[in-house]
């Protein structure tokens, strides 16, 4: 009866770690993704700034929008 129990509770505790594990990967793999988002982000916003300036330049616009 004593092992019953001990096996059961030793069971439980696995089954617990198990699922707390889970939880952590999924954490972990949400800051993860939420982190590669806003570096692509950031990254199109700056290659959109860079590519805009360029444009300007090569066609003869200033920042004021007058033709320089």
């Amino acid at each position: 009866m004593e092992a019953e129990r001990s096996e059961n509770n030793l069971a439980e505790l696995i089954d617990a770690k198990l699922q707390l594990n889970f939880e952590v990967d999924k954490d972990e793999s949400y800051w993860e993704q939420r982190a590669r988002h806003r570096d692509t982000e950031m990254t199109e916003k700056l290659h959109s700034k860079v590519t805009g300036h360029r444009w300007k330049r090569d066609r003869g616009v200033a920042w004021n929008g007058r033709n320089c």
